[in-house]
């Protein structure tokens, strides 16, 4: 039995794999922006234990689709290992896409450091902070200071919190 349909010319398989590459790259695409939206944190008041790196990481991320600054890069140095942190999610997501857009502009790579008792972000910045990046600082628990042409961010680790908390029952008792 024959077929009435004409044989597959060598344009018509180019075709088709244009078209599988396209859906393929459409189909990325769409993968990578369900990324995006699962990288936006939910708008919980509720504070929880985060790791800031982490946290950082994710920043960053969201960072690469900015229109302009895209093609810009931004180094992280760490000095230590940042203990975890607690904070509404979104509010320390906020705060670190808007030092990392510091950053990025200021072309300095930003700094973690950590002591016992308070991780801080800082980035060299020749402009005050805003009025959104003090806010999201203090909704994340911590606090935005402006020291020697850096903008640190510095939030209470978790053990730090904790022994606050520890220390606070006991006053009451």
């Amino acid at each position: 039995m024959k077929s009435d349909a004409p044989a597959a010319s060598p344009s018509d398989s180019t075709a088709l794999d244009d078209w599988a590459t396209l859906s393929n790259d459409l189909l990325q695409g769409l993968v990578g922006l369900t990324g995006l939206f699962a990288l936006l944190p939910e708008r919980r008041t509720e504070a929880e234990a985060l790791e800031l790196s982490a946290a950082l990481d994710d920043a960053m991320r969201l960072h690469e689709h900015h229109l302009r600054l895209r093609a810009e890069r931004c180094e992280v140095r760490y000095e230590g290992t940042p203990p975890p942190v607690r904070a509404p999610r979104w509010a320390l997501v906020r705060t670190l896409v808007m030092l990392v857009h510091a950053a990025k502009r200021s072309g300095a790579p930003m700094l973690v450091t950590t002591d016992d008792t308070t991780v801080s972000v800082c980035v060299r910045s020749a402009e005050g902070p805003s009025r959104d990046l003090v806010a999201a600082s203090e909704r994340a628990g911590g606090e935005l200071v402006r020291e020697d042409g850096l903008l640190a961010f510095r939030l209470p680790t978790l053990a730090e919190l904790r022994r606050r908390e520890r220390t606070a029952r006991g006053q009451r008792t």
